[in-house]
């Protein structure tokens, strides 16, 4: 078969170099190895990227869902009507704990206290002042579904105090509350969503077939074109340069392939994973702030810009 006969394609390029080695002298065998270092190279490359754009979409998920939660602490907080008000506090903190309640569902098969709960997770809840015993009551049948069940009791928390029912809210921000609160669930979506967003079985096992039948193919070739012979060579034949040459060369193919597979689940080891304690921490503390804001009214009513 000629070069000529093949349309193109991996065999063209091979075909290519072979007949360019022969024209210009080298050897063969090299010649092979780096076409197939190219193509290796690629396709490994293609394969991490993909990889290493899935984890930096889970911590963007992650800080979208914490910034619509926020954004909801602001403008429920500012649309007390009365903050002076008993109801009007309890209810803010009510607003606080499914909130807060929103972000533990959320991230329950992460973070490992509360995924090492199991059945006993809504107790364990209720014990940190997240849940009611009704509460829980109501919660526990919904199963899988018990954060969304969470953020349709905020939707109707809003409806029922707005002007025409309990009147604790002044109604200026329902358009907005709803509106982020799908936003939130879409974002908390698509965070789960990511998981299952995986390369195709059979194209990781078509890499791993790739990278070590390359790897394979430079230990034996290696050794075979760097030859020296044993009346040349120093330290009795053994030869230092083939072998860093050979150790380096797999070690970058194996070891990028090594860290698809700890980017691929970045939640079950600690190898470069992120802090969702954290995360839930500083915005926890951000919806304390704003929802309590209005509780400080009559001390701002009595400023007039600076004193």
């Amino acid at each position: 078969m000629k070069r000529n006969e093949l349309d193109g394609g991996f065999l063209y390029v091979l075909f290519k170099n072979m007949e360019d080695a022969e024209g210009s002298g080298d050897e063969i065998r090299t010649r092979l190895l780096q076409h197939l270092h190219t193509r290796v190279q690629e396709e490994l490359g293609g394969h991490l990227a993909f990889y290493v754009q899935r984890w930096r979409q889970f911590i963007i998920a992650a800080w979208s869902v914490e910034g619509r939660l926020k954004d909801l602490g602001i403008i429920i907080g500012s649309d007390v009507k009365n903050s002076d008000d008993p109801a009007s506090r309890s209810l803010m903190f009510k607003f606080y704990r499914y909130m807060v309640l929103s972000m533990a569902l959320q991230y329950k098969a992460i973070l490992p206290q509360l995924r090492d709960a199991g059945p006993n997770l809504l107790p364990k809840l209720e014990g940190r002042g997240l849940l009611l015993p009704k509460e829980m009551q109501v919660l526990e049948p919904q199963t899988t579904r018990m954060r969304d069940a969470v953020l349709s009791w905020i939707a109707i928390e809003v409806k029922d105090n707005g002007p025409s029912k309990a009147g604790l809210l002044l109604g200026n921000c329902e358009i907005s509350v709803m509106d982020k609160l799908t936003a939130l669930r879409a974002k908390m979506m698509y965070f789960h969503g990511n998981n299952f967003y995986p390369q195709p079985n059979i194209w990781a096992a078509f890499i791993r077939c790739l990278v070590d039948a390359y790897c394979t193919l430079v230990i034996f070739i290696y050794p075979i074109t760097k030859f020296v012979p044993l009346t040349e060579a120093d330290y009795y034949g053994f030869q230092p340069l083939v072998v860093w040459s050979i150790y380096s060369m797999t070690i970058c193919f194996w070891g990028a392939l090594a860290m698809t597979k700890a980017l691929s689940h970045p939640f079950k080891s600690r190898w470069d994973t992120f802090n969702i304690d954290a995360l839930i921490a500083g915005t926890e503390q951000t919806l304390f702030t704003s929802l309590r804001a209005s509780f400080d009214s009559s001390v701002r009513r009595g400023t007039m810009g600076s004193e």
